[in-house]
Order: structure tokens, then C-alpha cells, then sequence
């Protein structure tokens, strides 16, 4: 039985998402473009293993940009995921957002800015909108954001 030209498109679709999929910082080196350090790479697949995931690291070592580039790979990788980014400051977990993503990813990276809808950036609410439907916004860590952090 032969395979029309869309049934082929689709089935390489498939595999190269299942790939990247199981191999986080092979998609966020290749379609992304950023060059990861032998520990970064650990993280990324560490991060994208496990449900639960404690990175400890000294500062300077770039815990935010990890954080945010996991959320941006995440994001891209499965439509209709909602990440939210708190911390006890809402104006912490909004630097992620405006410093990480908007000055440094959708600058330096062209595919990251490809894959972004729309940005809502005011004093009450941060939110990036992606072209397949997820979400990655910031909130402060307390009792009226606990529905965002559940769900």
C-alpha cells in the first residue's frame, strides 16, 4: 500500500515530535538554537523525566534562564500547557518573563519569537500567549494563586 505524500509529512511528525519529546535539550539545541552546557543538558532531560525536580545552584550559575528556557521548550513541545512561574514577589516571577524571554529569547533566538502569539505585560498580570494554545504566566506565591499552581 503506498503512502500518499501528506501520510509520510504526518508520520515524520510524529517521530520527530516523540524524539523531541523525549529529548528536551535536543530540541531546545536543534529547533531553538541555543548551546547548552553538559550541565545544562542534564537538567533540561532531568527536568522533563521527572514530575518532581529540585535544582539547588549557586548564584550566578543562570537558574531563571534555565527555569524560562524549560518553560519556553515545554510550552512549544505540548499545545495547550499552561505554565505558571511564582515566586514570594510577583515582580520576581515577572523579571523571568520581561528580562529572560523578552530580552533575551525572542531577541537572540528567531524560532522562540516564531512560536509567540501575543505578550500581556502590565503591573497586574504577565502572560505569554503561544501560537498552540499554552500559556506561561506569573503570579505571586500565595492563597489567591493557588488555583493557578494547581491547575
Amino acid at each position: 500500500m503506498n503512502k500518499t505524500r501528506d501520510e509520510l509529512m504526518e508520520e515524520k511528525m510524529i517521530d520527530w515530535t516523540t524524539f523531541y519529546r523525549r529529548n528536551v535539550h535536543r530540541f531546545i539545541q536543534h529547533y531553538l538554537g541555543v548551546k547548552l552546557h553538559l550541565f545544562q543538558i542534564i537538567l533540561m532531560y532531568f527536568m522533563n523525566l521527572n514530575t518532581l525536580f529540585m535544582f539547588i545552584g549557586s548564584r550566578g550559575i543562570g537558574k531563571s534562564w534555565i527555569i524560562c528556557l524549560y518553560s519556553i521548550a515545554r510550552c512549544i513541545l505540548y499545545p495547550k500547557t499552561q505554565v505558571v512561574i511564582a515566586s514570594g514577589a510577583k515582580n520576581q516571577a515577572r523579571l523571568i518573563i520581561t528580562q529572560k524571554l523578552i530580552k533575551d529569547f525572542i531577541v537572540n533566538y528567531p524560532n522562540v519569537a516564531k512560536e509567540i502569539k501575543n505578550i500581556k505585560d502590565s503591573a497586574n498580570e504577565t502572560i505569554v500567549y503561544f501560537h498552540n494554545g499554552s500559556t506561561m504566566e506569573a503570579v505571586t506565591s500565595n492563597d489567591n494563586s493557588r488555583g493557578l499552581l494547581i491547575a
